[in-house]
């Protein structure tokens, strides 16, 4: 998992009447009408660790029709000769043209004689629009529609029925704050300087050899909630941050009184800004 999805204002916004729901108007919320055209309601999403704003961002939409706009990945299928079914999976990418960020794919047509379409999935492994030349190749899917297409029809776009079935697939990433389990080397409240996981030898250390980590001297970075004493009897909790620098890792941490004017203090907590 890549962490790809939708993050939405509304999850930090207690007053937001939206805030819980799914409904027409949320961010990634799909409908259709007449004539192949699909319009999806905007917000940002995360792909690949990188944050963007589809279809114009919130409280805007985008519209693009099916089989008539290019923003398309795949080829688009032949008017079949026989009515049948085609099911179209609308996604999000990371390229912004020609369509803010909005793919679809339509699937093989099949007679019902047949049996049931195949949803596509090229996208899946090919979902940018120039043959997989753009970088980000994360993708999150918004909807799957099945439509009913009229066998020979002038083009594939008016063989497409005036409705779909919309099968709801958005992915909502989690919402803030971030919780931070606090780490000991002792027993669930073990706040005894020595049992502090305060460095990333002592992370790599929190299971023993064999199991040991390899964050120490890795590039990446990485943040944790422990402890340590730093003042008479008094324990605090402190988030550490592990960087990779000309010091293999280092660990940041403060005493709260160091911070009077950035952070709030008490005998219980103690919030960092690294």
């Amino acid at each position: 998992m890549h962490g790809n999805g939708i993050i939405r204002l509304g999850d930090g916004a207690a007053g937001d009447s939206l805030r819980n729901s799914i409904v027409t108007g949320t961010p990634g919320f799909v409908t259709v009408s007449s004539g192949g055209v699909v319009t999806i309601n905007g917000g940002y999403c995360v792909l690949d660790g990188i944050m963007y704003k589809f279809a114009n961002g919130p409280a805007s939409t985008e519209a693009f029709t099916i089989g008539t706009s290019t923003n398309f990945s795949g080829d688009l299928p032949s008017v079949p000769s026989s009515s049948g079914e085609v099911f179209v999976v609308i996604y999000l990418v990371g390229r912004s043209s020609p369509e803010a960020h909005l793919m679809y794919e339509m699937g093989t047509p099949v007679t019902a004689s047949a049996g049931t379409p195949l949803i596509p999935n090229r996208f899946l492994s090919d979902p940018s629009i120039t043959a997989n030349t753009d970088l980000n190749h994360n993708s999150t899917v918004l909807a799957v529609l099945r439509y009913t297409v009229t066998g020979g029809a002038a083009n594939i776009n008016a063989s497409l029925s005036a409705t779909a079935t919309i099968f709801d697939r958005r992915t909502f990433l989690r919402n803030s704050p971030l919780y931070l389990t606090p780490m000991t080397d002792g027993a669930i409240g073990d706040v005894t300087t020595a049992n502090a996981v305060n460095s990333a030898a002592d992370l790599d250390g929190f299971f023993a050899s064999p199991e040991n980590g390899d964050f120490g001297g890795s590039p990446f970075a990485g943040i944790w909630h422990s402890h340590r004493e730093d003042r008479s009897s008094g324990k605090h909790g402190v988030i550490y941050a592990g960087i990779p620098t000309k010091c293999p890792l280092y660990s940041f941490y403060r005493n709260c009184s160091a911070w009077s004017k950035q952070n709030i203090y008490s005998d219980s907590q103690c919030i960092v800004y690294l």
